[in-house]
């Protein structure tokens, strides 16, 4: 980012206190950005809950972040591309009170079997999620953990969208 000509030089004045800047003077580019499938990435994996749902919540702020970003122009990508986008975005902020709604509101009020069926979607999708998983790495055995990955995911980091979007403008990206 630092090194792009639309926006580096203002990043460069704005963070002129941060290492990133006074140690190193990167050139201004012109970046090309591609899919390499060959690419791999390495990351750091939580070992403890706490420290889980601190990834999830700093991974939720920059969904919300990028979403403000590419939200505005990501119209220009044609009808496929643009709706495809949009509404997985509508979906993921729609996620919360999705999951409010089948597990706290429908229960208070004896709805039993909506709430059932909720987690049965929700296991089902993680279900197929770890089977193309499965196919993709016969070898790896983690992929029986993708159901329990969703109910979670559905579950409990849902509501860090919320707690994410509440605490945005607060510049706080704890690692660790």
């Amino acid at each position: 980012m630092l090194g792009q000509r639309w926006i580096g030089s203002k990043l460069k004045a704005k963070h002129t206190d941060s290492p990133f800047v006074s140690e190193a003077d990167y050139p201004e580019c012109q970046w090309r950005v591609e899919y390499v499938a060959s690419a791999k990435v390495w990351t750091n994996v939580p070992s403890t809950l706490p420290t889980l749902f601190r990834q999830q919540a700093r991974w939720k702020k920059s969904f919300l972040r990028n979403l403000c970003f590419t939200g505005t122009f990501y119209w220009r990508r044609g009808p496929a591309a643009a709706t495809l986008f949009y509404a997985h975005s509508l979906f993921v902020l729609a996620t919360p009170f999705m999951a409010f709604r089948h597990l706290i509101w429908l229960p208070l009020q004896g709805r039993w079997v909506l709430c059932a069926l909720y987690f049965g979607g929700v296991a089902l999708k993680g279900s197929i999620w770890a089977i193309a998983y499965k196919v993709q790495n016969p070898g790896c055995k983690r992929w029986v953990y993708r159901p329990l990955m969703s109910l979670m995911a559905a579950c409990c980091f849902s509501m860090l969208l919320v707690y994410s979007a509440l605490t945005l403008r607060r510049q706080i990206w704890v690692r660790g």
